[in-house]
């Protein structure tokens, strides 16, 4: 969708909003992007992310692997980023059909509470196949868009940016916000040109008219959350936030 009019007031944060990001500076401060850090997903390694279906083990290795770079304080190599970049979440997964390992590793890694969540969403949290991010861009490309100021709003481990054409990562200043932490963190090292927020979208207080484009595959589910005077569900509120978050002319 592309925008071409205000059709509200800019949406005002809450009180109690926990963070507050200025996009135009951080526009600003990246008028000379730095993305050439950030892991490049090859068509190689795309059609092998596409072709092997979500694995606990893989998800746990890249989380063990997360916590050793960060005990460390280093970036990580570009051997790990092949390894954190096979993390795909837990959609898909039967935590209950674990084996014996698999479920130590779990219980030392996520509290009861997260494993709960993990299983709650093992039916929606799905990461998006390389073929359908790579068909977006190249419509994007068809529009003639070139780069700017880009927000993923439900971003993941940061496919879309994995996958992003060099001539647009070259010439734009990448946010992405991730409200799950192991998730987040990951994204953070493999896209270390990025800013990577780790909070729910509709918790993050960002200014309106701020971006080119908003990219992405929004969270779909029966939960409402209010935004103005009214309640959407889940996908329909992050729809209607990400037509305010772009500029006149901007794309969603």
């Amino acid at each position: 969708a592309k925008k071409v009019s205000e059709k509200k007031e800019p949406e005002k944060a809450s009180e109690n909003t926990p963070e507050e990001v200025d996009t135009e500076a951080t526009a600003i401060l990246k008028k000379r992007p730095s993305n050439k850090e950030n892991f490049s997903i090859s068509d190689e390694f795309a059609a092998t992310l596409d072709s092997t279906p979500p694995n606990a083990m893989d998800n746990i290795a890249a989380i063990r692997l997360l916590k050793r770079i960060e005990e460390e304080g280093r970036p990580a190599t570009a051997e790990e980023k092949e390894i954190l970049a096979k993390y795909k979440g837990w959609g898909g997964i039967d935590l209950r059909n674990l084996n014996y390992e698999a479920r130590r590793d779990l219980d030392s890694l996520f509290s009861y509470e997260q494993r709960v969540a993990m299983q709650n969403s093992s039916l929606t949290a799905y990461f998006t196949p390389t073929k359908v991010i790579d068909a977006m861009y190249t419509g994007l490309m068809r529009m003639g868009f070139k780069g700017g100021n880009i927000l993923e709003s439900s971003m993941g481990i940061g496919n879309f940016f994995g996958r992003m054409p060099k001539a647009i990562s070259a010439k734009s200043s990448l946010t992405g916000v991730e409200m799950e932490s192991y998730t987040a963190r990951i994204a953070q090292l493999l896209y270390p040109g990025a800013t990577v927020i780790n909070k729910p979208f509709q918790d993050v207080a960002m200014r309106n008219d701020a971006f080119d484009l908003v990219i992405g595959n929004v969270p779909f589910g029966t939960t409402y959350l209010s935004y103005g005077k009214k309640k959407y569900l889940l996908h329909n509120y992050f729809i209607l936030s990400s037509l305010d978050k772009v500029r006149e002319g901007g794309i969603v």
